[in-house]
C-alpha cells in the first residue's frame, strides 16, 4: 500500500471519528409555573456525569441551585409543579417485559429568598415504572402531573397516552384527527397538555366536574407555532421558542396568532430554554469555557431583557437565615453591653435572701416561665394568624408566615407583663402561681424591707429574658440558681420557706 492510500485511510478515519455537526446534547431542561429543571453534563468530572439543578421564581435572575448528581443520564425530563420527573432507558423488569425506570425529586421551600430542601434528601424517589415496550417520543408535564407518549416508532404507528396518577400510568385517550404518519410531540401549555401532529394542535384540559374521558378532554385550537419550535406556558400566556442563526426567537401565540416578543441574541444551539413565573431564560456553556454556564432571561410579558451573564448559585443564607443571625447579633451584643454594666463583684456576690425564703427550684421556675409566656404566645397567634408553636419558634414561624413578627410580638408581650407585673408586685402571673417571687438579692431594692425591684431592675431583667431565653437554662450551673437575667439586674427568685405556724411577721427578716 503507498503513501498516498495511507493517507488517504487516514482521512477517512479521522473524518469517521470526528464529532457529528450535531451539537452534542449538554443540557436537558424542563418547567412548570414558578419551578424550572436543568440536567446538566459535567464533561469535567467524567464521560457521562449529570448534575440535577433548581430554578425558582423567588431566586434572582441567573441563579441555579445545584440539587443532585445524577446516577445515569435520563432519556427524557419533565416538570409538574414543584416537581421533576425523569424517565431512564429501558431494561429488563419482571416477567420478562422491559420498563422504563422513573425518578422524581420534589422541591420544598424552607422560607423565602429562593432557598429550598429537596426530598427526599440525597436521592431521587422511585415512582412507578413506565412500559418499556415502544418507542418513547416525548414527556410533558402537565397540571395534573407528567404525561407519557409511546408510539410503534417515532414518527409513525399507533401511539399511546400515560398520565402518571399517583402510584401507576393511566392510559388516556389520543385526540380524534391524528396523522397516524405524521411526527407527533408533546408540549405544557397554561391550560393543559398540548399535542401537536403537524400544524394541528390539541390541549388536554382536566374537567373538576368528571366531564370526558379520565375527567378531562381534547380541546383542538389553532396554534401558529413555527417550524422547529417548542411551546413554552408562561404564567397564562403561550410562546413558541425557536433556535436561530442570531439566537433564540420567542413568539407569542395568542388567538390563533404569532407575535414576535423578543430575541435572546448569541445563544448557541446546544442551548436550553425554561420559563419560570413571567420570564423566559436560556442556558448555553460558554464557548470560551466549556465548563462554564451562562443565562439570558427576559420578560414573557415585555420582552425586556432582566439578566445577561455567567450563572451563578442563589445564596445559601436565605431571608430567614439573616433575620436569625441579626436576632442571635443583637441579643449577644446586648449581653455583652449589660455585662460590662455591671461591676465584677456583683455579678459572684453571695444573694440576701429573706428569712421567709428558700431559693426556688429549677422546677417551678420553668413551671411559671411557661405560664407567663403561653398568653403572649396565644395573642401573637390570633394576631398573625400562625399556630401557637410557631409564635413562639423562629423556624415554624418563618415558614408558616415568612417572617420572625410573630417571635418579635410573643417576645414583646411577655418583656411588658413580666417587668411590670415584677416591678409592682415582685411576681408575675406564672410566677403568682406558682408560689414564686423575684426579689434584690442584695436586700437594697425598693420598700421598708429592701426586697422590692426598682424599674430599671425589672427592666433590664425581662428584657434580658425576653430577647435570649435560652440563657436563662444556666441557672443549672449557679450555685445560687441566678442565670445571667438575675445576675446583671442584682435579683434572684425566691419560694416561702416558712414552716406551718411560723409567724407572718418574720417574712420582713432577712438572711445573708
Amino acid at each position: 500500500m503507498n503513501r498516498v492510500a495511507l493517507l488517504s485511510l487516514a482521512v477517512i478515519a479521522a473524518l469517521a471519528l470526528a464529532p457529528s455537526s450535531r451539537a452534542e446534547v449538554k443540557l436537558m431542561a424542563a418547567s412548570a409555573e414558578e419551578h424550572a429543571w436543568l440536567l446538566v453534563k459535567q464533561s469535567w468530572r467524567g464521560e457521562d456525569s449529570w448534575d440535577l439543578y433548581h430554578e425558582s421564581a423567588a431566586a434572582p435572575p441567573g441563579t441555579l441551585t445545584r440539587v443532585m448528581p445524577l446516577p445515569e443520564k435520563p432519556v427524557a425530563v419533565a416538570a409538574s409543579g414543584r416537581r421533576v420527573v425523569m424517565v431512564h432507558a429501558a431494561r429488563p423488569g419482571p416477567d420478562d417485559a422491559s420498563v422504563r425506570p422513573v425518578r422524581s425529586v420534589t422541591a420544598v421551600a424552607r422560607g423565602v429568598g429562593g432557598v429550598y430542601q429537596y426530598r427526599p434528601g440525597g436521592r431521587a424517589q422511585a415512582e412507578a415504572p413506565l412500559p418499556g415496550s415502544g418507542v418513547l417520543v416525548d414527556l410533558a408535564g402537565g397540571p395534573d402531573g407528567p404525561v407519557a407518549l409511546l408510539r410503534a416508532t417515532s414518527e409513525r404507528g399507533d401511539g399511546r397516552l400515560l398520565a402518571l396518577d399517583e402510584s401507576e400510568w393511566v392510559e388516556r385517550p389520543l385526540p380524534e384527527g391524528l396523522d397516524p404518519l405524521g411526527a407527533w410531540t408533546l408540549d405544557e401549555g397554561p391550560d393543559g397538555v398540548v399535542l401537536r401532529s403537524g400544524a394541528d394542535a390539541w390541549v388536554w384540559t382536566s374537567s373538576e366536574g368528571g366531564e370526558g374521558e379520565a375527567g378531562g378532554a381534547w380541546r383542538r385550537e389553532s396554534l401558529p407555532v413555527p417550524d422547529g419550535a417548542t411551546l413554552l406556558a408562561s404564567g397564562q400566556q403561550l410562546l413558541a421558542a425557536r433556535w436561530s442563526e442570531p439566537g433564540v426567537e420567542l413568539v407569542l401565540l395568542r388567538s390563533g396568532q404569532a407575535f414576535d416578543l423578543a430575541l435572546i441574541p448569541d445563544v448557541p444551539e446546544s442551548s436550553a430554554v425554561v420559563s419560570v413565573a413571567e420570564s423566559v431564560t436560556a442556558y448555553w456553556f460558554d464557548p470560551e469555557d466549556p465548563n462554564r454556564l451562562r443565562a439570558a432571561t427576559v420578560s414573557s410579558i415585555s420582552g425586556e431583557q432582566l439578566f445577561a451573564g455567567p450563572v451563578g448559585s442563589p445564596s445559601p443564607l436565605g431571608q430567614e437565615d439573616l433575620q436569625l443571625i441579626s436576632l442571635v447579633a443583637a441579643s449577644v451584643l446586648l449581653i455583652i453591653i449589660l455585662f460590662l454594666l455591671r461591676p465584677e463583684g456583683e455579678l459572684h456576690a453571695e444573694p440576701t435572701l429573706p428569712l421567709w425564703a428558700a431559693l426556688a427550684e429549677p422546677g417551678p421556675r420553668l413551671a411559671a416561665a411557661l405560664i407567663d409566656v403561653a398568653p403572649a404566645a396565644a395573642i401573637s397567634s390570633l394576631v398573625w394568624g400562625v399556630p401557637v408553636w410557631a409564635s413562639v419558634s423562629p423556624g415554624l414561624s418563618i415558614e408558616a408566615s415568612g417572617g420572625l413578627m410573630p417571635i418579635f410580638t410573643t417576645a414583646g408581650l411577655f418583656f411588658l407583663h413580666s417587668a411590670a407585673s415584677e416591678w409592682a408586685t415582685g411576681r408575675t402571673l406564672g410566677k403568682a402561681l406558682t408560689g414564686l417571687r423575684t426579689v434584690d438579692s442584695r436586700g437594697k431594692g425598693r420598700g421598708e424591707e429592701g426586697l422590692g425591684l426598682r424599674a430599671r431592675q425589672a427592666v433590664i431583667r425581662n428584657l434580658f429574658k425576653a430577647v435570649f431565653p435560652p440563657l436563662t437554662i444556666l441557672l443549672l450551673l449557679d450555685p445560687a440558681r441566678r442565670h445571667p437575667a438575675d445576675q446583671v439586674s442584682s435579683t434572684v427568685v425566691v419560694g416561702r420557706a416558712r414552716r406551718p405556724g411560723e409567724d407572718e411577721g418574720d417574712e420582713g427578716s432577712t438572711r445573708g
